[in-house]
């Protein structure tokens, strides 16, 4: 048995920069991952920041991630089987959460 079958690429544009009233647009970051999906097959929702209740497609478990992907960051599970966008992201103290869904 393996403990991570699964690989998920998340991509973002870092935030851009004002310099001089001229904006730099920030550059673009992938973040590849180790770790296992479990599929929402009950349909559960989970609140964004804003409060909104949306379902989602994926809950994505690995290590403790140093980095806090964006709302609505590109998502790419295993080399194209699903792709979608990260919802959610949440740090604990042995683990991060992802959840993914495709709109």
């Amino acid at each position: 048995m393996v403990r991570y079958p699964d690989t998920l690429v998340i991509t973002y544009q870092e935030d851009g920069t004002f310099t001089d009233g001229d904006y730099t647009a920030g550059s673009e970051v992938e973040k590849t991952i180790e770790g296992r999906k479990e599929a929402n097959g009950k349909g559960s929702l989970i609140a964004t920041e804003d409060g909104a209740q949306i379902a989602y497609d994926y809950v994505f478990y690995t290590e403790l991630q140093e980095f806090e992907a964006p709302f609505n960051s590109a998502a790419n599970l295993n080399d194209g089987e699903w792709t979608g966008k990260v919802k959610r992201q949440a740090n604990s103290q042995t683990k991060t959460r992802i959840w993914l869904s495709r709109t």
